[in-house]
């Protein structure tokens, strides 16, 4: 379905969380454990554009790399201070057309981690031998007891229900898991390119359908997601010093589901809805005495409340939005002369999303008291509304850079490039929500009659950086990199939005010297490696899950609402609250990586081994800061916190051929930090 399950234990301390099976649900990524107390996450690049990986077919993927020290994404600069994964699809090959289409049908089956009692009496005896040795009381009384014993004994629907001083009780199972949850979720998948190349061009189309279920057993009702994507590249050899390269990379995405009315009506209640817990008033030939059942029978039928979720999935509204993601780069390579290039691409990312909520009401019967009465409310729909969003985000992407390489020497090797790096973005919603639905079977706001509310946000964010990087080999014996960057973003103040980041690697590759000679019959490779490097991070996250971007830390904003504590005659009055301070020295956070690593390789590059050891630091993290009440608003936060980080990781690969046709590899992957 998507990219990071197939990411999955595959690089060592590359940590993949998948939250559930929805496929619309950003993959969260993590290099080398904790990065910072105000968040933090590697960038993604996807073919050099930042981009969320859900959003790419995996067919699509040609390969997946990790950088996860601060010499080795050193050039990536502002968002790469906690690794990178880079991700480049595929392109044209061969001096043919090759056509593929593929299929793929799935099933998923949902994993129920309780074993439930399907026995009511057993329930009930297991039961009461908690609550008495917990609150020294049972729960049940007698008459449940032997109740569900006869039900036990004679699982009929007569022996299932019962009256007791007026309330209507349920002696039987009411098998509420296997009325909500499905056996199986199918899934479908379509995927068909075309490509081909030559000395002159290359191009590489692809289109890709999946359709995803849900794990509710009404199919009618059912969540769904469907996602569309599209694929379009091409390479063209304009001459011998000119190259150009052309993509387009669209995805759509759809998505239907119940609407979340709460915690205790959703598909979580699957492990905890009481197994004597009844679903729907039942049809009986009399109720409290016989003939009236006239007087009841209004309510056969009717779903009773609680924890019951099947009547906000029946009868409730829906949540539906759908996201176009679009991708446009447009790159040219210049090869003026020999080991001297010029490259630069620009890109252009659009994303709309159109979004819908609704929560109708529905009905529940909320006791069960048939003498005094049954008590017909809306649960936990009490309020019914209709809330629209629409997004719309723009990202820019600029990066240039010059190559120089000088070979002309046996033994040595220099290369070095400059490059620019200028990236902007702006995000806006706009949100309008109304009450009170004249019918749930029209979605409209316009086919509301209560009161209508509109609000509207807008963001912009914007990266600038300049950086080097200079590579030397002798003798592929020993190896040197330098690399830095000099970053500006426009969420610090403006004195303090640039800052320097240095880093360096250093390699001595063994096996090249005169005394490994003995050992190239088994040994292919053998290389020490070193780095420390530094870069800074400038994401900042608020909320109480760190999980909303704060692009405007620098800026301190008043707070407005409306107060009902004026004298204003029962009316609010609108009020503002005073801005939080923000520190004067306000800047990035320094994120410090030292790495010891060996790689050897051996028998044939059969048995491929890496080892590292790594420890991370993050200097200057923002804090919150104390001061005295009297102040009368937020403090600001402060370059005042340090972090560290330190761990291990191996990878070891054994790969092998069997013949012409048949090859294997077997991973293993091991992290500590």
């Amino acid at each position: 379905t998507n990219v990071g399950e197939g990411l999955l234990g595959v690089i060592p301390n590359l940590n993949v969380n998948i939250r559930n099976g929805d496929p619309a649900e950003n993959i969260e990524f993590n290099v080398r454990g904790f990065e910072s107390i105000n968040g933090g996450a590697p960038l993604v690049l996807v073919d050099g554009v930042p981009m969320e990986l859900n959003r790419v077919n995996p067919n699509d993927i040609e390969s997946i790399s990790v950088l996860k020290d601060a010499a080795a994404a050193a050039v990536y600069g502002a968002r790469a201070a906690f690794g990178v994964v880079l991700v480049t699809t595929k392109k044209g090959k061969g001096d043919k057309v090759n056509v593929t289409f593929g299929a793929e049908f799935a099933a998923a089956k949902p994993i129920l981690f309780i074993d439930p009692i399907t026995d009511p009496h057993q329930f009930v005896l297991a039961r009461n031998m908690a609550t008495e040795r917990t609150n020294g009381a049972p729960q049940y009384d007698q008459d449940f007891i032997d109740g569900t014993k006869r039900w036990s004994d004679n699982p009929t629907e007569e022996n299932a229900w019962g009256v007791l001083n007026g309330g209507l009780r349920f002696y039987g199972y009411n098998n509420y898991v296997n009325e909500l949850i499905t056996e199986y979720a199918p899934q479908q998948r379509y995927d068909m390119s075309v490509s081909g190349s030559s000395e002159k061009a290359s191009y590489y189309m692809s289109f890709g359908y999946l359709n995803k279920d849900g794990y509710l057993k009404n199919s009618d009702k059912n969540e769904n997601f469907k996602r569309y994507n599209v694929l379009l590249k091409g390479d063209f050899k304009i001459n011998d010093w000119l190259s150009l390269d052309s993509r387009a990379l669209i995805s759509t995405e759809k998505s239907d589901k119940p609407h979340f009315y709460h915690w205790d009506v959703n598909i979580n209640t699957s492990a905890r809805q009481d197994p004597l817990d009844p679903l729907w008033f039942p049809d009986l030939p009399f109720y409290l005495e016989e003939g009236d059942r006239a007087d009841f029978e209004q309510y056969i039928g009717m779903p009773f409340g609680g924890t019951n979720f099947l009547p906000y999935l029946e009868d409730g509204g829906r949540q539906t939005w759908t996201r176009t993601d679009m991708t446009l780069t447009q790159g040219a390579t210049l090869d003026l002369f020999k080991g001297f290039k010029i490259r630069g691409d620009f890109s252009y990312r659009y994303q709309t999303r159109n979004y819908q909520d609704v929560q109708s009401k529905i009905e529940v019967i909320s006791n069960r008291d048939l003498a005094g009465g049954l008590i017909i409310d809306n649960g936990f729909s009490g309020n019914d509304w209709i809330d629209n969003r629409v997004n719309n985000d723009q990202y820019y992407v600029f990066n240039t850079y010059a190559e120089y390489t000088l070979d002309k020497f046996n033994d040595h090797f220099f290369k070095g490039m400059v490059g620019f790096n200028q990236e902007w973005g702006n995000w806006q919603q706009v949100r309008a929500r109304a009450f009170g639905l004249i019918t749930p079977s029209i979605t409209d706001i316009n086919a509301t009659t209560g009161n209508q509310e509109t609000y509207g946000q807008k963001e912009h964010t914007s990266l600038r950086g300049v950086f080097y990087r200079l590579n030397y080999n002798y003798k592929e014996r020993y190896l040197l990199e330098l690399n830095g960057r000099y970053d500006g973003t426009s969420r610090f103040p403006e004195d303090d939005r640039f800052g320097f980041f240095p880093s360096f690697s250093l390699g001595w590759r063994l096996s090249n010297e005169a005394f490994m000679s003995g050992t190239s019959g088994w040994l292919d490779n053998l290389k020490l490696r070193a780095s420390y490097g530094e870069l800074g991070n400038q994401l900042i996250f608020r909320g109480n899950n760190n999980n909303i971007p704060d692009y405007y830390p620098a800026i301190p904003t008043m707070g407005s609402s409306q107060s009902p504590y004026m004298m204003s005659a029962g009316s609010r009055t609108p009020a503002i609250s005073a801005a939080g301070l923000v520190s004067p020295t306000l800047t990035w956070e320094t994120v410090i990586t030292q790495n010891l690593g060996l790689d050897f390789t051996m028998l044939n590059n059969r048995l491929d081994m890496s080892f590292d050891v790594y420890t991370r630091d993050t200097k200057n993290m923002l804090t919150p800061t104390q001061y005295p009440m009297i102040l009368g608003t937020a403090p600001p936060q402060a370059n005042g916190a340090d972090l560290q980080t330190r761990g291990w990781e191996l990878a070891a690969t054994w790969k092998n051929r069997i013949n012409n046709d048949w090859n294997y590899s077997v991973t293993l992957a091991l992290a500590d930090n």
